[in-house]
């Protein structure tokens, strides 16, 4: 794999110690990894204009960003949709990666529509996913399965 390969992971309820693991899998493998889960720089809580400026240029620099979808992300479904659509925006390569816990009912209705992938998390494919090879759509044990595209209302 080439080495620094920028990387961010989007995740607002991911388990804290999975993540960590995951950053230092990347790391070895020679990614550059960011993140950004919290509206605070430091000691500072950031304003909403500031946060989503930074989140914008985190997605800018990014090659590919991995959605975490853990149990509950469902709940979180505005930001991470919000996240999903920036990053399509810049054209960046969207994978979704199952979290312990997770559900097909936690993954984010944009991550279907625009998403490149689904995967469980497992270094080896998400390696696959940072070197550019089809990870395909996966259910939460890594069987494959169909790509559900949502169809708003209003597009009937």
């Amino acid at each position: 794999m080439e080495k620094g390969r920028k990387v961010f992971l989007s995740y607002h309820k991911a388990n804290d110690s999975e993540v960590k693991k995951l950053i230092d899998e990347l790391a070895k493998k020679g990614c550059v990894v960011k993140t950004r889960t919290t509206r605070s720089a430091g000691d500072q809580e950031l304003e909403d204009s500031q946060f989503n400026q930074i989140l914008s240029e985190d997605l800018q620099w990014a090659e590919i960003v991995f959605v975490l979808i853990s149990e509950g992300s469902s709940s979180d479904e505005s930001c991470l949709n919000e996240e999903i659509e920036e990053a399509h925006r810049y054209d960046k390569t969207i994978i979704g990666v199952f979290m312990s816990g997770a559900t097909d009912q936690d993954v984010p209705e944009t991550l279907n529509n625009v998403g490149r992938g689904l995967i469980p998390n497992d270094i080896e494919r998400i390696t696959m996913a940072i070197e550019n090879k089809d990870v395909g759509w996966n259910d939460v044990a890594g069987k494959p399965r169909q790509k559900v595209k949502t169809i708003k209302k209003d597009e009937c």
